[in-house]
């Protein structure tokens, strides 16, 4: 999926639903709060394109890289208890 600065980004409306969709392409998560990790990130990239930012170094990667493990690890247990994820 190609991403730009206008780039639509939007998560699905219901109970429980870690649905969202990128430019017309629909996705899903595991739990609601990954879709959010996922929809922070899409956020933070077309922020950096309509700034164009430079691309970001080793070091940036390595501190976003860790922000986001450590926000999962926070989550862990909503992650656990996601049930089966088996087809229906």
């Amino acid at each position: 999926v190609g991403l730009t600065a206008t780039s639509s980004c939007c998560e699905m409306i219901g109970i429980n639903c870690s649905c969202f969709s990128v430019e017309g392409h629909y996705f899903t998560s595991r739990t609601i709060s990954e879709r959010k990790v996922w929809l922070r990130a899409i956020s933070n990239v077309k922020v950096k394109l309509h700034h164009e930012a430079p691309n970001p170094t080793l070091e940036e990667l390595g501190h976003y890289r860790n922000a986001i493990r450590e926000y999962l690890e926070t989550i862990n247990d909503t992650l656990e208890g996601a049930g089966a994820s088996d087809p229906l």
